[in-house]
């Protein structure tokens, strides 16, 4: 399992820099300028071969499985180089993209195991640490940076989606919307921010250890997705 997660990790890293050629693993009815539902319909392609459902896929009740996440990266990214940017098209690879970067980056964070878990207590709606072990504090900012990089593809995901649950009929009465929305919409990242900010304060505190988060997403707060107030 852990040589199959660090793969996918590798190939996310080689992803955001090298530039996948456009007839990488594409379907060949599809040449450029995709519209949603090509996309579509190549997305329940890689389902069907590799059998998974990725409009089902949640976290953590209904993750995709470890082996399929490198394919379904792949397959993805080759779409996204030959579709238009700005486009409801390219939205939708870049959710699909989202979803299977968090799901990546879960995976890498039960790799770590216990040592990655920092204790915390919620009183009055605000979390603080226990008392850390800095021996395994390393393990701790590891687990932390990868629970964020969970939460904000998290975050992206809701933003891509609604863009194309908005601007594409036809998507939505495929993808679903209201109460028959993605599942994924409703990933268990409740009070996510908060658990970031108080694991790193604690860290930093305790074991003099400053953990590199990134800043959150810049991206548009709709309250039509419901997942910002996280």
């Amino acid at each position: 399992m852990k040589q199959i997660i660090l793969i996918i990790a590798i190939l996310f890293l080689l992803a955001a820099c090298v530039e996948v050629q456009p007839e990488a693993n594409v379907s060949k009815q599809i040449k450029a300028n995709l519209t949603t539902e090509q996309v579509l319909q190549e997305f329940e392609a890689i389902d069907k071969e590799l059998n998974t459902t990725w409009l089902k896929e949640q976290i953590s009740k209904n993750m995709i499985r470890p082996d399929a996440l490198g394919t379904w990266t792949s397959r993805t990214l080759a779409l996204r180089n030959v579709t238009e940017t700005n486009t409801t098209a390219y939205d939708l690879i870049q959710a699909r993209l989202d979803m299977l970067s968090a799901q990546t980056a879960v995976y890498l964070g039960v790799e770590i195991g216990e040592n990655g878990y920092a204790p915390l207590e919620k009183k009055d709606g605000e979390f603080t640490a226990g008392k850390i072990d800095c021996s395994k504090a390393e393990s701790i900012a590891k687990a932390t940076r990868l629970y964020q990089v969970a939460f904000h593809n998290w975050m992206t995901f809701a933003n891509h989606m609604d863009n194309v649950l908005l601007k594409d009929k036809e998507s939505r009465s495929i993808i679903g919307i209201n109460k028959e929305r993605p599942p994924f919409y409703a990933s268990n990242f409740q009070d996510a921010r908060n658990k970031i900010q108080a694991t790193s304060k604690a860290v930093k505190e305790q074991c003099s250890l400053t953990i590199p988060l990134e800043p959150e997403p810049d991206i548009p707060k709709d309250p039509q997705s419901g997942v910002y107030q996280s």
